[in-house]
């Protein structure tokens, strides 16, 4: 089967497995909506290897750890049938320890079975654990996987040329280059790093604004913390984007549900003053706590 690895944006079950079974792998589900995926994925599946390669696959990004324990059972029989995306995601779970004791070395191998078979989202991960021992062949690994239109692979060699890093001497063209494919296969992480691009004129690009804005905020829809944080404090200072207090204490608030101790703080200082929401002061503390709780150093020192 031929995979195809341009990142969609999937709002239910049935459209995540419908694309799954033509090869469309690579999905990007917002935070709302993967309980109801969950929950109905298990209902409409089938036996076939596809199928479960599909409902595995989504457990392994999305799922709890208590979804998570069904793995080892749906994966065993993928395995057994030599599924690329089967070995894959063996691998990930002995690595990583997901659903199973950690076993790196054993995780590898799997790695590199499914590299063999050709399957991007292996090489992508192979290539990284080999950069500490060949960096050389990690690096064309990861080319291998970004040639293949994977677009964490393209962000990947888009950074590696951004900072210099991984053999690769500091080259903001091919960077800008590796950020725009990413882009246009709707990866928020090329798309956000391809928006500062604009926004400091680097690469081919003078500065422009309006490509900056339209950048961050694709990234930040499709729910990029770090894109989300920018447009918060963006709508906050009213520099870039138009001085909108609402956007920015909705981009705080979704930032801080997902435990970014700044969002944390700084959604408690909205509550608190009222500042795109009705004062609620209780509230404000309650989210400052957490931040503090967790040593976030202006809310400790709020709270003094």
């Amino acid at each position: 089967m031929d995979y195809y690895y341009r990142k969609f944006l999937t709002d239910s079950a049935e459209s995540y497995l419908r694309a799954f079974r033509i090869g469309e792998i690579c999905h990007i589900i917002l935070r709302h909506r993967i309980d109801i995926i969950a929950s109905k994925l298990p209902k409409i599946i089938t036996s076939s290897d596809i199928d479960q390669g599909a409902y595995a696959y989504f457990l392994l990004q999305y799922g709890s750890k208590e979804q998570q324990s069904q793995l080892p059972l749906i994966v065993r029989r993928l395995i057994a049938n030599n599924d690329p995306l089967g070995n894959y995601i063996y691998g990930s779970m002995l690595y990583f320890g997901i659903g199973v004791s950690v076993n790196q070395s054993l995780g590898t191998d799997y790695f590199k079975k499914a590299s063999l078979q050709n399957l991007a989202l292996a090489k992508f991960q192979l290539g990284k654990i080999m950069l500490n021992s060949d960096e050389s062949r990690g690096m064309e690994l990861i080319r291998e996987a970004a040639s293949q239109g994977y677009s964490d692979a393209k962000w990947f060699v888009g950074a590696a040329y951004y900072l210099g890093r991984y053999g690769y001497s500091q080259d903001k063209f091919n960077a800008f280059d590796f950020f725009s494919d990413g882009s246009n296969l709707n990866d928020p992480k090329c798309k956000y790093r391809l928006a500062i691009m604009y926004k400091n004129g680097e690469g081919y690009t003078d500065v422009d604004i309006n490509k900056y804005i339209e950048l961050m905020k694709e990234a930040a829809g499709l729910e990029d913390e770090t894109a989300m944080m920018h447009c918060a404090r963006d709508y906050y200072a009213g520099e870039y984007f138009p001085k909108s207090y609402d956007n920015s204490f909705y981009y705080f608030k979704q930032c801080a549900e997902r435990g970014n101790l700044e969002a944390m703080y700084f959604l408690g200082r909205f509550y608190i003053e009222g500042i795109g929401c009705f004062p609620n002061e209780q509230e404000g503390l309650n989210w400052i706590r957490k931040a503090k709780d967790k040593g976030y150093k202006d809310a400790i020192e709020f709270l003094k």
